[in-house]
């Protein structure tokens, strides 16, 4: 009984639960510090438990009373402090274009998302059309969040394709038509008066793995995307590379055939996206299957499936031998990559994400697909990166993009870069 009227005396005599209603008007940080003061006052109740079993008499409990009373003040004064530091928490918007889907969200200077949105990209359109509905998007999930605009701190948009960062310009993003030499950082500033910055999709992903990802405890990693291709982000010493020519980290596009390899339509022939990449995972398949390969996918495509990565990976886990063969293949050209990055920049870590990761730790198909890559790994660089390089898959999956593009901005602000 005791124990409960100290927990009654917590609740209705704290005052921590109208501060934290009236420090903030944010949703997300009054029902987090709400449930984190109602559990303090519980420690305490159980605290106070703990003292009545320790063999008090009844004229003793005053004194018990003036003790919970002074720790409880101390630790009213801490939780006092610390949401009045959230209060002046400020929030930033990340935007991750696709060539699919714009994801966007509102993202605390923690690292927290608050609101995100993902819906349809607009591309046939033209381009004001495109904007329009980006627009439309950003404001919604600020509305959304509930966080208003006098908090939100900056814009960082993550797009694909070459792009001039300093200068905020998109030049060609491939799967974005009619984008061309578009000064995307400033239209978005200029629409939103809010200070923006521009950054590759892939580098923006690279940054939301090493700020609140895989890679939060290292301070250096090469990030691969595994998709249609393979994109790359490299983070060192906790800012992201992007060159002379804002095009640094487009790893998937390293040679590793200079003859007989493959074709792009790029001109970058024998690259490691045209080995690796999901596309070049069906076109390998696809040649096996005309040389006279057995498999089950050839049961399944009579069947009337389609050929894609997830077909031959679902044929792998069933045990084939061919599809096991070309998804531990990509695993082998992928550390061929991955030897040259050690050996060029010597990260920390180097992370696996993007649409073609075979289910990651969580299928035994993954778990082998990344093993076969630390194997290749080390057996074709110098002992002490083989053994120190740590690699994992990345942690945040489609979050990634506009997470890091959010933590681009706060750290170009904080730093006073933008």
């Amino acid at each position: 009984m005791q124990a409960l009227r100290s927990l009654e005396y917590c609740n209705k005599y704290s005052g921590l639960r109208f501060l934290a209603e009236k420090s903030t008007q944010r949703q997300f940080w009054k029902n987090h510090y709400i449930t984190l003061i109602q559990g303090k006052c519980e420690l305490f109740a159980s605290l106070l438990e703990s003292f009545s079993s320790c063999g008090f008499s009844s004229g003793e409990w005053p004194k018990r009373a003036l003790y919970s009373k002074v720790l409880f003040f101390i630790e009213f004064i801490t939780s006092a402090w610390t949401i009045a530091l959230v209060s002046q928490n400020r929030f930033y918007i990340g935007v991750d274009i696709g060539g699919t889907n714009i994801k966007v969200g509102v993202v605390s200077s923690l690292g927290e998302t608050i609101c995100k949105l993902e819906v349809p990209s607009i591309l046939t359109a033209g381009p004001g059309v495109g904007l329009e509905h980006l627009y439309r998007t950003i404001t919604n999930v600020v509305a959304d969040s509930e966080v208003p605009w006098e908090d939100i701190g900056g814009i960082g948009v993550a797009a694909p394709g070459t792009m001039d960062i300093p200068n905020g310009i998109v030049f060609h993003p491939f799967n974005l038509e009619g984008w061309k030499n578009l000064p995307l950082r400033n239209l978005i500033a200029e629409k939103f008066n809010k200070k923006t910055i521009l950054q590759n999709d892939a580098n923006a992903a690279a940054y939301g793995e090493y700020w609140k990802g895989a890679a939060r405890d290292a301070r250096s990693l090469m990030f691969w995307t595994l998709g249609t291709g393979i994109g790359g982000g490299i983070v060192m010493d906790g800012k992201i590379i992007t060159g002379a020519h804002s095009h640094a980290g487009e790893c998937g596009h390293i040679i590793i055939q200079m003859q007989g390899g493959p074709k792009s339509p790029h001109g970058i022939h024998g690259s490691l996206e045209l080995y690796a990449g999901a596309r070049a995972l069906v076109r390998r398949c696809e040649a096996a299957l005309v040389s006279g390969a057995r498999s089950i996918i050839n049961d399944q495509l009579k069947a009337g499936q389609t050929l894609t990565p997830l077909l031959i990976a679902a044929c792998a886990s069933e045990g084939d031998e061919l599809a096991n063969r070309l998804v531990m293949e990509t695993a082998t050209y992928l550390a061929i990559g991955s030897v040259n990055i050690i050996h060029t920049i010597n990260p920390e870590m180097i992370l696996i994400g993007g649409a073609m990761t075979f289910g990651k730790d969580d299928t035994e198909l993954g778990q082998r697909f990344i093993q076969t890559l630390r194997q290749e790994v080390k057996a074709h660089t110098f002992p002490i990166p083989a053994e120190r390089t740590q690699i994992e898959y990345a942690a945040l999956g489609k979050d990634a993009g506009y997470i890091g593009a959010a933590g681009c901005i706060y750290a170009a602000i904080s730093n006073g870069d933008t």
